[in-house]
């Protein structure tokens, strides 16, 4: 398991978490849904660290997520990255097998390799000299999960990989994650689309600044848990036609 333990966070001044308890099974796909503001990408980044924690620890297994920084694939939203570095796709989707290498060890063969067929994965390769600025935001999520593959990671965070994407890049994306999965990887998913939530996680954890509810999708994701996440009348609505299935809004 991943044992998230009484986690206080504060960001930009502002108490997002207090006294935070959840644990995520391994080896699934893990979706984290909530209305906007709700911590959704708070959470994700005090799990690794990327915002501080005031309190609180995270276990894998019961030993520090710092045990596993090299084993753990991070996905940020695109709006976090500076797109005006210039790199080429290519040599971005190579960045992700710094973590395997030793120090002052340089890419080789091997590596250069890895990263092609990561690249032919989510169909990249005639864009692979293509500056990462020139790309649209699907080609660029694509490249992102395909850095993911190339450090060959045990767990991915992704934080709103499917968000303002083309149909053939989710389609893609969803298919190479849903591979991972069955080949025992841990995989934790900031989603938003409603839509899609029982066709892509296996867990699921419902936040607004707290642990709304976390159990396997089936189960936990319901009219109940998403009118006390997301108020009465949005709940009504999505559940309105197929009872308990749950339709878009």
């Amino acid at each position: 398991m991943i044992e998230v333990k009484d986690l206080d966070v504060s960001y930009f001044g502002n108490n997002v978490f207090n006294n935070l308890n959840v644990s995520i099974p391994l080896h699934q796909s893990t979706g984290i849904i909530g209305p906007n503001g709700a911590g959704k990408s708070t959470l994700l980044k005090a799990m690794l660290s990327v915002v501080a924690k005031s309190h609180g620890e995270v276990l894998i297994d019961g030993e520090s997520i710092g045990k596993f920084q090299k084993k753990i694939a991070y996905v940020p939203q695109r709006s976090d990255v500076d797109l005006t570095f210039p790199i080429t796709v290519y040599e971005t989707v190579l960045t992700g097998t710094f973590p395997t290498l030793s120090f002052f060890k340089r890419p080789g063969e091997k590596e250069k390799q890895m990263s092609l067929e990561c690249l032919k994965k989510l169909s990249l390769e005639d864009l692979a000299d293509r500056q990462i600025d020139a790309l649209s935001g699907g080609q660029l999520q694509r490249v992102f999960i395909a850095r993911a593959l190339a450090q060959q990671a045990d767990f991915l965070f992704l934080d709103e990989p499917f968000a303002g994407i083309d149909m053939l890049s989710e389609r893609l994306i969803h298919e190479v994650l849903d591979e991972l999965v069955k080949n025992g990887k841990t995989i934790l998913t900031v989603h938003h689309d409603l839509n899609k939530v029982k066709n892509y996680f296996d867990y699921l954890l419902i936040v607004n600044k707290r642990i709304v509810s976390a159990g396997e999708t089936e189960k936990t994701f319901n009219i109940k848990n998403i009118q006390k996440a997301y108020g009465q009348q949005f709940g009504d609505v999505l559940f309105s036609k197929e009872g308990d299935h749950g339709v878009a809004v």
